[in-house]
């Protein structure tokens, strides 16, 4: 595996940068039918638009102050369990981020998500930063039901 820079680490969770050998990892998420449900309507994501999301993800770290995409592993197995971005949103400045995550299904009902942008959001707090989210919620997609039906999503 190559460089591991750890971001942030929560109770049950490390968040690391994604590197280039992350590949594989991302492919086998994006591959999941139940996964992608609501994101590409079931469909796996092209293995080539996946090299290029990370390639695109790589770059960001330097270019957004420190936001970006983040590779969630789970402490106790060292297992993947999906990634978390935290960003300037489409159409929004630096001061108005958006938090996106999206995990294997094994991983849903677990709190990962939740947990992952409470510590994310304190971090930027402690660091002066802003820390305020903004809801995308045109044209969002309903969370699974395993999730909490009915509920919107805070990014697919």
């Amino acid at each position: 595996m190559g460089d591991v820079l750890v971001y942030l680490e929560t109770e049950r969770l490390v968040l690391r940068w994604f590197n280039p050998d992350d590949l594989d990892l991302v492919i086998e998420l994006d591959s999941d039918a139940e996964v992608m449900r609501y994101i590409n309507d079931g469909l796996p994501v092209d293995l080539v638009e996946v090299s290029e999301n990370l390639d695109w993800w790589l770059t960001r770290y330097d270019r957004d102050g420190g936001y970006g995409f983040l590779a969630m592993i789970e402490k106790a197995t060292g297992r993947f369990v999906g990634w978390m971005h935290f960003r300037p949103g489409d159409g929004a400045g630096p001061l108005e981020p958006e938090l996106g995550y999206r995990l294997r299904r094994d991983a849903w009902g677990r709190g990962y998500a939740s947990e992952a942008s409470r510590a994310d959001r304190q971090r930027l707090h402690r660091a002066r930063r802003p820390a305020r989210l903004r809801r995308d919620d045109g044209g969002q997609r309903r969370v699974s039901p395993r999730h909490g039906e009915g509920r919107p999503a805070l990014c697919a």
